[in-house]
């Protein structure tokens, strides 16, 4: 706020701040910052994100819209639209139209379980830039309908995906049996989501069990610098969730 009053016409912060708005829920509020900001640059990704946050709002007709005038302006990330414009479909029973999209959608995403995960792992991850609930669980519809083995990164991303977009017990299903594997090498990662899930979930008892068992996990074996920074990142976000 300081930086945006100080510099007025600089759109570095008002963007910043749109992304920490949405994080905090205010959507209405981001999407005043993004409209600032989208009438002074042009960015696909922050255009599409703006689309997002008005499907959060409630704001269906004008996502609809903004997905629309993007699908008719670029040639990147059009599966993301598509996606976008067909859960805004959803949101107003306008099934058939929705149908369609998803189906353009199906068409131009990867069927490869790792580049999937690539796309679904930043939507929903540590960077609050990149994070696009929406398309994110469209994209992990696609990886369980699949049928395939998965490794313990992916299945992380799963139940964190799920968490993204309010399906909290869907999530800690998902965890729990993800854990119950006994697998490990990831389980921290788990335990931080699975406790904020549970927070939201209003189960006070297997939040507080699930937050011992997250601060006490110690890695099997050695993370690289991106997984100690998603983990440090996670922890915080963990413990801001249940202060």
């Amino acid at each position: 706020n300081r930086t945006c009053e100080l510099l007025p016409e600089a759109i570095t912060p008002r963007q910043w701040r749109a992304y920490l708005l949405a994080e905090m829920r205010h959507f209405e509020r981001a999407i005043d910052d993004a409209n600032w900001v989208l009438e002074r640059s042009e960015e696909p990704d922050f255009r599409l994100l703006r689309a997002e946050w008005n499907y959060r709002a409630g704001n269906y007709g004008t996502a609809i819209a903004q997905c629309s005038a993007f699908l008719e302006q670029n040639t990147k990330w059009l599966s993301r639209a598509y996606g976008q414009r067909a859960a805004c479909l959803e949101a107003i029973s306008k099934a058939d139209q929705a149908a369609a999209d998803h189906a353009k959608f199906q068409e131009l995403t990867s069927v490869d379980v790792s580049t999937l995960d690539m796309s679904a792992g930043p939507m929903s991850g540590r960077d609050i830039s990149l994070r696009n609930s929406t398309i994110a669980l469209r994209v992990v519809r696609k990886i369980q309908s699949l049928n395939v083995e998965l490794n313990e990164q992916i299945e992380h991303t799963i139940g964190r995906v799920l968490y993204r977009n309010g399906l909290f017990d869907e999530s800690a299903t998902w965890l729990e049996e993800r854990l119950a594997t006994g697998k490990g090498e990831f389980d921290g990662f788990d335990l931080a989501v699975l406790t904020m899930a549970y927070h939201r979930l209003g189960q006070v008892e297997k939040a507080r069990e699930t937050l011992d068992r997250a601060e006490a996990w110690q890695p099997t074996i050695p993370l690289d610098f991106t997984q100690r920074r998603e983990l440090r990142i996670l922890r915080a976000e963990m413990q801001n969730a249940i202060e």
